[in-house]
């Protein structure tokens, strides 16, 4: 994370980040072909008639520490952020259905989801998550290698997505960029 390399007061040294040339297509090459799962992995079901959208919507739903939320706000990007996406993506693909799988530790991932469904209702989005068994700490791997097979990402600053697009070849990604606090 460009973010925590630029503020190793709150994150690591200086000296743990090493520099890649994430624009080397050799070496992303030898990465999709090294880093693959050694047992069959839960995969999400993507339609073949849509142009195919990871979120990933980090919440800190047991994992992340009001420190990490204050001081690392870029890893949890508002609504906001995803929907502008949302409409871009639209805008881009005109005439297109978007098939919108929201990645999540969201403890309440139906809610979630409803949620982008309302404000998107009328226009050609289909929205899915998965509704059980929903935790930081379960289908890690799962979803790490279902998001590289989207066509599009959508996520904030955090290193688990940042590293499915390292291996991913999405033709649109967004992440979050700033942040400022209100109040």
């Amino acid at each position: 994370s460009e973010w925590e390399r630029n503020n190793t007061k709150y994150y690591g040294k200086p000296w743990a980040y090493i520099p890649v040339d994430w624009e080397d297509t050799v070496f992303r090459q030898i990465l999709r072909d090294a880093i693959q799962p050694i047992i069959p992995l839960e995969k999400v079901s993507i339609p073949k008639d849509s142009i195919s959208v990871a979120c990933h919507l980090r919440r800190g739903g047991g994992f992340d520490t009001e420190h990490t939320f204050r001081n690392a706000s870029l890893k949890f990007p508002p609504d906001t952020f995803f929907i502008s996406e949302i409409q871009e993506l639209l805008r881009l693909f005109y005439g297109k259905k978007l098939y919108v799988f929201l990645f999540t530790d969201d403890k309440n991932p139906f809610g979630l989801r409803k949620k982008f469904e309302d404000v998107f209702q009328g226009f050609p989005v289909i929205f899915e998550c998965r509704l059980t068994n929903n935790s930081h700490n379960l289908h890690v791997l799962d979803d790490f290698f279902a998001m590289i097979q989207f066509d599009c990402c959508l996520h904030g600053e955090s290193n688990f997505s940042l590293c499915a697009g390292k291996i991913a070849d999405y033709c649109y990604e967004s992440q979050a960029s700033s942040f400022h606090w209100d109040g």
